[in-house]
């Protein structure tokens, strides 16, 4: 990872699932957890970091077996209008989730406004190749996917072809942090940090990062994104 090399910096790490990340972190030991989206819970609890990475936002996926959404639930910018529009008009439908996981304050309110009839959680630590496993296998209808991660795995499945759209007021860019209990030695960490990704986004290899794993066509806002982190 481009900031620990800088910082000339090698963590232990530990492996675990999602679910178990906040339990781990409220232990006393000095523990961070990496690529965290930011949450009003989380950030009443835990201290963060400046952003380490970013992608495009999350959108609403599908297959093609699903049909697609009807006009009457997008907007002037073909957008979703909200989730609760999509599974009220399709209340039999379901929407795959993984358990404790954060889309974000906009898209986690709007999912804990579903019903429960129309959620199917999972557990497990995989983040989104699992989800687009359980599309692909017709467990529910709907995922909420970074663009990057449906790039990725469809390779693996040239038999679908997956159609999105993003949800209405959602931010283009969603961004990870590095999320740590509070205790003097995590907050020096984060200090040093972000004293290290306020010089690291300056430099080309952390644009490079980004571009590499992305379609083209996301370079243009991606780089967008760039100069926004520049600016904290």
């Amino acid at each position: 990872m481009a900031l620990f090399r800088q910082m000339k910096f090698k963590p232990s790490v530990e492996l675990t699932v999602t679910s178990r990340i906040i339990a781990a972190l409220s232990e006393e030991t000095p523990a961070c957890a990496f690529m965290i989206v930011k949450s009003p819970e989380r950030e009443a609890a835990f201290d963060f970091s400046l952003p380490t990475d970013y992608l495009l936002s999350h959108r609403l996926y599908q297959t093609t077996d699903t049909p697609p959404l009807p006009a009457e639930l997008l907007n002037d910018d073909n957008e979703l209008v909200s989730l609760r529009s999509l599974f009220s008009y399709y209340p039999q439908r379901k929407l795959m989730l993984l358990k404790d996981r954060s889309h974000g304050a906009l898209l986690d309110g709007q999912v804990a406004d579903l019903p429960d009839s129309v959620k199917y959680y999972r557990w497990g630590s995989h983040q989104y190749d699992s989800d687009i496993q359980m599309l692909v296998r017709d467990r529910g209808e709907y995922i909420q996917a970074y663009p990057y991660d449906i790039q990725r795995e469809a390779q693996n499945y040239p038999e679908i072809t997956f159609q999105s759209a993003a949800i209405a007021g959602n931010s283009a860019i969603k961004t990870g942090h590095m999320m740590c209990n509070r205790n003097p030695a995590t907050a020096d960490f984060l200090s040093t940090v972000n004293d290290a990704l306020r010089k690291l986004y300056h430099q080309p290899v952390f644009l490079e990062a980004h571009l590499k794993f992305n379609d083209p066509s996301a370079h243009d806002a991606l780089i967008l994104g760039l100069k926004k982190l520049q600016q904290l």
